[in-house]
C-alpha cells in the first residue's frame, strides 16, 4: 500500500513561491550545480523560443498492452503541441474515448545512458479528472522514479522509488502540491542521486528517498497518459492537458564520462574562480555504477516514429522540435541528417518550402503496407529517392531544394503520363521532430493514382487540413499511411542490421542424385570491404519426392553459391524423378585427421553391384599442441543496461570494455546464452548461478579453414545487441563503427533477419574472428554459428539451450605466431 509523508502533509500550499532552482555554471567538461557536477546539460525555455528547435527530446510512439488494467494506451505524436497564448508545450490526453487503447503522450530524452541528474521541469498541471502526469526517471520497472500528478485531485503530488524487488518495501509519499498547480506554473525539481531520490517544488525540497533507490542507467520521461484504472482513473471527458513552460536538465551520461575518462585533455582548463562546485563526494562518474539486474519492462521507451493513425487532426502549431537521434527502420540504415528550417510559418497554414543546402543530406520516411518503415537518404544533390514499398520499385521522389515531389518509374508512371511533374509544392513542419509533407488544401485533388485488377485507385489525398492522406480503403498493395520525414540537426545515432543471407547447416548421411524439379529461393547480403576476402552467400532450396522412407537434406556449397538439397518420402500421386531411383546411391564421411595441407578423398567400392559407394573425406585439422584448443571469453556487467529500449540500443559502446578487467574470464568450447528474464539465475560457460540480466560476453577465437572456400559466419538472433569483427580488426582496433555484423532486438522488429556473411579461405590458414553480446536487461540470448564449405557445422548454438558445440577447427591462436597473433589480455586492449 501506498504511505503518506505525513510529516508535509501540513505543509500550506500559500507556502509555495513561484521561484527556481539556481542555474548550473560550466567547468571544464562538466556543469556543477547545488545538486552534484554532472557531465552533460539539457533543456529548453518554451516561454522564450517556443518553435525553437530543441536536440535530443523525441515524442515516443509504442503501445502499452492492457494487462491488468481496464484499458490499453498509446503515445501519439499527435497528442503533442504548443500553446501559443501562454508559450508553453503542450502533452494532451483528448476528451470522449471510451474505448482503448487511449490516445496518450510521451516525451522522452533520445539517450538512455544517464547515470543519475537533476532536473528541473516547470509545469501547469490539468485538472481536467482521469489522467496523471509524471516527471520520471526510467531504466525499467524496478529502476525508476517517479514525480507525479493525478488530476482528479491536484492538491498532492506523488512521489515514487519504485519497489527494486517485489518483495521490497513500498517508498510511496504523497505531499500538498501547491494551491494553483492547475492555474499556475510551478518548478517541479527531481534529483536522482547516488543511493538517494530528492523532489523539489518551487526550489523547496519537500521529500527525500533513500529506499529503492535506483542504480541503473536510463532515460527521463514527462508523460501524460491514462489506461482507467483505479490511479490515473478516467478516461478524461474532454482534453487534459499538461503544459510544460520550460526544462532544465543536468545528467551524468556514462558514454559522455566514458569518453572524458579516455580524452581527460579535451576539457579545457577550470578557473577556480568559475566553479561553485558540490563536495566531490556528489560527483559522479561511471565508474560510480553498480549495476542492480532487473527483469525487463513491458513498457519500452521507444523512439519510432510512428503517426498516429486514429488522428487525422496535427496540431495547432506548426513549429519543429527536432530529435538528436533520427529512428531507423529493420530494412535500412540511416545517414547523418540535416533539419530542415524550423523557422518556417507558426500556423497550421501552408508555407512555402525552404531551401537546404545541397550538402545537406535527409532522411525521409514512408511506412509500406506492412507497417515497416522504408527509407531512402537524399544524395548530395537533394534529391531524396523514395521507396513506396517492399513489393515495389521506386515510384517517385522529392527533391529537398524545391519541396516537390514527382513520380518516376513503374507502376505509377503509366496512370499519369511518362514525364515526371510535381505533386507537392509546399512543406509544413507540424508534429514534435517530425514533419508531414502538406498540400494544397483542395479535397477533391488526387495526388497519386495506383491500379488494381486493371481498375485505376485513389492512392492519394489532400485533406481539409493540408495534409496528405492515402486512402485507407484501397487495396492492400495500395494500402499507406501518411507521408512522413524525420530531420535532425545532428547525427543519427542508429543503426541497421545488414541484410543477410538465409542458411541451413544440416547435411544427410545419405543421398540420391540431386533431384531434377526444384522451388528455388535466394536471399543476398550486402557486403562490406573491411575484409577482401568477404562476400555474399546465395542460398537456392530444392525439393522433390524420393523412394526413401525418410527425409533427407544436403547443403552443398560451391563458391558463393550453396544448395539445400531437400528429399522428401514420396506420396501417391508424386512424380519420381527417373534418374533419382536409377542411379547409384552414396554415402559421404567426413573426418579431420592431422594436419596436411590439403583435403584427401577415400573411396571405397562396393563389393555388391548396386550397393552404397562410401566416400571418406579427410580434412586438415589445426596443431594444438600448445594448448590452444577453444574459444576465449570475458565477461562484464553492463554499464548501459537498459538502453535497449532505444532502437538500435544506440548508447552501448562495446569498446567501452577493453580497459575494464572481467568480471570473470576462462575458455569455452561454444557460444551461447540464453536466460528467460524471471530471475532465475543460471551458469554461464560453467560459472554460476548467476543473474545474466545485464551481462556482456566478449568471445575471440581462430578459425582453421580446414577447407578451400566460403565460409559463412551467422547471427541467427539476439537479445539485446551482438557484434562481429573478422579479420585484423577482430585482434585488436575494434569499435562499434568498424563492427562486420551487428544484431540487435527491438519491439518493432516483429522477427529478426539471420545475417549472415562469408569469408574466403584456403586451407591450413587461420582468420582471427570476435564476437560481443550484451543483454541490457531482463532476458537475453546469444547465438553464433560458422559453417564450412561444404556446409557442415563448425560452430553452432543450441538455440534457447544456453549450448551449442565447435569442432577441432576453433583454436584460441594459432601455434605457429606467425600465422595469427595473439589476442590482447582481457583489460589491456587497444
Amino acid at each position: 500500500m501506498k504511505q503518506a509523508a505525513t510529516n508535509l502533509l501540513a505543509l500550506a500550499s500559500t507556502a509555495y513561491a513561484a521561484a527556481s532552482s539556481p542555474a548550473g555554471t560550466k567547468s571544464g567538461c562538466y556543469w556543477n550545480t547545488d545538486a552534484g557536477q554532472f557531465n552533460t546539460r539539457f533543456g529548453h525555455d518554451f516561454s522564450i523560443d517556443l518553435y525553437g528547435t530543441v536536440e535530443n527530446l523525441i515524442p515516443s510512439t509504442y503501445t502499452v498492452n492492457q494487462g491488468v488494467n481496464p484499458l490499453a494506451r498509446r503515445f501519439d505524436i499527435a497528442n503533442i503541441g504548443f500553446d501559443g497564448v501562454e508559450k508553453a508545450l503542450t502533452l494532451t490526453v483528448p476528451g470522449g474515448q471510451s474505448n482503448g487503447p487511449i490516445s496518450v503522450a510521451q516525451l522522452a530524452t533520445s539517450y538512455s545512458d544517464i547515470l543519475y541528474g537533476s532536473v528541473r521541469t516547470v509545469a501547469k498541471i490539468s485538472n481536467v479528472p482521469g489522467t496523471t502526469h509524471g516527471f520520471i526517471f526510467y531504466a525499467n520497472d524496478t529502476q525508476e522514479v517517479d514525480f507525479a500528478f493525478l488530476t482528479s485531485d491536484t492538491s498532492k503530488a506523488w512521489l515514487t522509488n519504485e519497489q527494486v524487488t517485489y518483495t521490497s518495501p513500498y517508498s510511496t509519499y504523497s505531499v500538498a502540491a501547491p494551491g494553483d498547480a492547475s492555474s499556475a506554473y510551478h518548478e517541479y525539481r527531481l534529483d536522482w542521486l547516488p543511493g538517494v531520490s530528492k523532489f523539489y517544488i518551487d526550489g523547496v525540497l519537500v521529500q527525500t528517498i533513500t529506499d529503492n533507490a535506483p542504480s541503473t542507467p536510463g532515460s527521463w520521461i514527462w508523460n501524460n497518459w491514462s489506461n482507467g484504472n483505479a490511479w490515473a482513473q478516467g478516461p478524461p471527458l474532454s482534453d487534459s492537458v499538461l503544459k510544460i513552460r520550460s526544462i532544465d536538465g543536468y545528467f551524468n551520461r556514462t558514454t559522455v564520462a566514458d569518453n572524458i575518462n579516455l580524452n581527460p585533455s579535451s576539457c579545457p582548463a577550470v578557473s577556480s574562480s568559475s566553479s561553485s562546485v558540490a563536495p566531490s563526494s556528489t560527483v559522479v562518474s561511471s565508474s560510480s555504477s553498480s549495476v542492480v539486474s532487473s527483469s525487463s519492462s513491458s513498457v519500452k521507451a521507444s523512439s519510432s516514429s510512428v503517426v498516429s493513425s486514429s488522428s487525422s487532426v496535427a496540431p495547432s502549431s506548426s513549429s519543429i522540435i527536432s530529435s538528436s537521434s533520427t529512428v531507423s527502420s529493420s530494412s535500412v540504415a540511416t545517414t547523418s541528417s540535416a533539419t530542415l528550417s524550423s523557422s518556417s510559418s507558426s500556423s497550421s497554414s501552408v508555407a512555402p518550402a525552404t531551401s537546404s543546402s545541397a550538402a545537406a543530406v535527409t532522411n525521409f520516411y514512408i511506412k509500406d503496407a506492412n507497417n515497416k518503415l522504408v527509407n531512402v537518404p537524399s544524395g548530395q544533390d537533394g534529391v531524396a529517392n523514395y521507396v513506396t514499398s517492399q513489393n515495389s520499385a521506386t515510384s517517385f521522389y522529392i527533391d529537398s531544394k524545391t519541396g516537390y515531389l514527382y513520380e518516376t518509374g513503374a507502376p505509377y508512371a503509366a496512370n499519369r503520363g511518362t514525364s515526371a511533374k510535381p505533386e507537392i509544392t509546399y512543406f509544413s513542419t507540424i508534429g514534435l521532430g517530425y514533419s508531414y509533407i502538406t498540400c494544397s488544401q483542395n479535397t477533391a485533388q488526387t495526388w497519386l493514382e495506383c491500379k488494381a485488377n486493371g481498375v485505376a485507385q485513389q492512392a492519394m489525398t489532400c485533406g481539409n487540413d493540408g495534409l496528405l492522406y492515402f486512402a485507407p480503403t484501397i487495396p492492400s498493395t495500395c494500402a499507406w499511411v501518411p507521408l512522413y520525414y524525420v530531420s535532425s540537426t545532428s547525427a543519427s545515432v542508429s543503426a541497421s542490421s545488414v541484410a543477410s543471407t538465409t542458411s541451413s547447416s544440416s547435411s544427410s548421411s545419405s543421398s540420391l542424385v540431386a533431384p531434377t524439379t526444384s522451388s528455388t529461393s535466394s536471399s543476398v547480403a550486402p557486403t562490406t570491404s573491411s575484409v577482401a576476402a568477404q562476400a555474399t552467400v546465395s542460398f537456392t532450396t530444392i525439393t522433390t519426392a524420393w523412394t526413401g522412407t525418410f527425409t533427407t537434406t544436403t547443403t552443398a556449397v560451391s563458391g558463393l553459391a550453396a544448395t539445400v538439397y531437400v528429399q522428401t518420402p514420396a506420396k501417391k500421386g508424386d512424380v519420381i524423378s527417373t534418374s533419382s531411383t536409377a542411379k547409384a546411391s552414396y554415402t559421404t564421411v567426413t573426418t579431420h585427421s592431422g594436419t596436411a595441407g590439403s583435403v584427401g578423398y577415400i573411396t571405397a567400392t562396393p563389393k555388391v553391384a548396386g550397393a552404397t559407394t562410401t566416400v571418406t573425406v579427410v580434412y586438415p585439422t589445426p596443431v594444438t599442441t600448445c594448448g590452444n584448443q577453444g574459444i576465449n571469453f570475458a565477461a562484464y556487467t553492463n554499464k548501459y543496461s537498459g538502453g535497449q529500449a532505444t532502437y538500435g540500443y544506440p548508447s552501448f559502446s562495446p569498446e567501452a570494455y577493453k580497459k575494464v578487467s572481467p568480471w570473470f574470464s576462462d575458455d569455452t568450447t561454444y557460444i551461447a546464452e540464453s536466460n528467460d528474464g524471471s530471475g532465475t539465475k543460471i551458469n554461464v560457460y560453467g560459472y554460476g548461478p548467476l543473474d545474466a540480466s545485464t551481462l556482456v560476453l566478449d568471445h575471440t577465437f581462430y578459425l582453421f579453414a580446414s577447407q578451400t572456400g566460403y565460409y559463412s559466419l551467422n547471427v541467427p538472433y539476439t537479445d539485446d545487441i551482438q557484434f562481429v569483427w573478422v579479420g585484423s580488426k577482430a585482434v585488436t582496433g575494434w569499435t562499434r563503427a568498424n563492427a562486420d555484423i551487428t544484431q540487435f532486438w527491438s519491439s518493432q522488429i516483429a522477427t529478426q533477419t539471420p545475417q549472415t556473411l562469408a569469408y574466403y579461405l584456403t586451407v591450413g590458414t587461420y582468420l582471427p574472428i570476435r564476437t560481443l553480446w550484451a543483454n541490457g536487461g531482463g532476458q537475453g540470448d546469444l547465438r553464433f554459428n560458422v559453417y564450412a564449405p561444404d556446409g557442415t557445422s563448425v560452430l553452432s548454438s543450441n538455440a534457447g539451450q544456453n549450448s551449442g558445440v565447435s569442432s577441432v577447427d576453433i583454436v584460441e591462436f594459432p601455434c605457429n605466431s606467425a600465422l595469427g597473433a595473439q589476442f590482447p589480455a582481457w583489460g589491456k586492449e587497444t
